[in-house]
């Protein structure tokens, strides 16, 4: 977030202030500006639970100092905190979570007017109203997706079912209002994939660009595109797009594999799909020894990854990145 962590008068560690009679009582982290503590930080162990009744500290320091953000931190989650219901009381409530393991790019924005370079304290209060009840329902929302409350299944079944919504209705409602949110969600996820897909369609190759590349999809050479190397190639498209325009990804089929290029250019390939020649009816199952090599190395050495399922390329997202900042130039020594 751009403060210096070496400069005690930006970051101070066990930072002290009186409150009532507690004396000497520390906070673990203080962000300071010029001089005074803007943000509040209270750190435990990796993999703790984050529990709000073990940050007494924050609480109590939120009454006597001038910061109005705290945080709540395991090294992994970190949840923000203000005084949005009470002046000078933190709130029982996160207006903001971030995790470093599963992060969401769309916290950016937010966390933004909070560093050094950019800070924007009212900015960030007059957004975190809407955050907080943001999280707060959504958060309802997961876990009525997970498990319909009464309420929820009542609500559905009474603009479904024209007779009298007994007990046994609202059970016999219940599985089939929990498949409904998921199936909802599933299509979502499809239509967003397939609108990635077609934001991503490259126009059609002149006879030059034809010419540089005579192995695309041409039955006459033998070559067969299968449907798993195209969902393939939707899914390295979605993994990639936060670092290049998926316009830019753009698959060439060979008669021994298939390969994904940056700019439809030989010399920048991102990876080769080996054996995606199997496909059963309602899975992505691509059968025996279909893997993907990832150009992580150089052009002509890659790293290779056994796959199952064509689903399975999701976690290799990092390996995929590397291979694409590779060609661009970014991080490379």
């Amino acid at each position: 977030m751009g403060y210096d962590v070496f400069d005690h008068t930006e970051v101070a560690q066990e930072y002290t202030a009186e409150w009532g009679i507690k004396k000497g009582e520390k906070v673990d982290i203080a962000i300071l500006l010029d001089g005074a503590p803007v943000i509040l930080i209270e750190c435990k162990p990796l993999g703790d639970p984050l529990d709000i009744n073990k940050c007494s500290q924050l609480f109590r320091y939120f009454s006597t100092l001038p910061a109005r953000i705290g945080i709540l931190t395991n090294g992994q989650r970190y949840l923000f905190f203000s005084d949005l219901e009470k002046e000078n009381v933190m709130d029982n409530k996160a207006f903001l979570e971030i995790d470093l393991l599963n992060f969401n790019e769309r916290v950016l924005p937010e966390l933004q007017k909070l560093t050094k370079g950019a800070w924007d304290l009212d900015a960030a209060l007059s957004a975190a109203e809407s955050l907080k009840y943001t999280r707060a329902v959504k958060l309802l929302v997961a876990q009525d997706v997970a498990e319909p409350s009464d309420e929820i299944v009542r609500h559905y079944a009474a603009q479904c079912y024209d007779g009298k919504l007994m007990a046994r209705v609202i059970e016999m409602f219940r599985p089939i209002v929990k498949r409904a949110f998921a199936e909802h969600v599933s299509d979502q996820i499809t239509k967003r994939l397939e609108s990635v897909r077609i934001a991503a369609e490259v126009p059609a190759q002149s006879e030059a660009q034809a010419e540089e590349s005579p192995c695309r999809c041409a039955s006459e050479d033998g070559i067969v595109t299968h449907n798993t190397e195209e969902w393939a190639l939707i899914i390295v498209r979605t993994l990639l797009r936060g670092v290049v325009d998926p316009a830019r990804v753009v698959m060439r089929d060979q008669k021994s594999y298939c390969g994904i290029l940056l700019d439809d250019n030989n010399r920048k390939p991102i990876c080769r799909l080996f054996n995606f020649d199997h496909y059963e009816t309602g899975m992505a199952n691509i059968g025996h020894n279909a893997h993907i090599v990832i150009m992580t190395k150089s052009n002509a050495e890659g790293e290779r990854f056994d796959l199952q399922f064509v689903d399975d390329i999701h976690p290799l997202a990092e390996k995929l990145v590397e291979a694409v900042k590779r060609h661009e130039g970014v991080g490379v020594q």
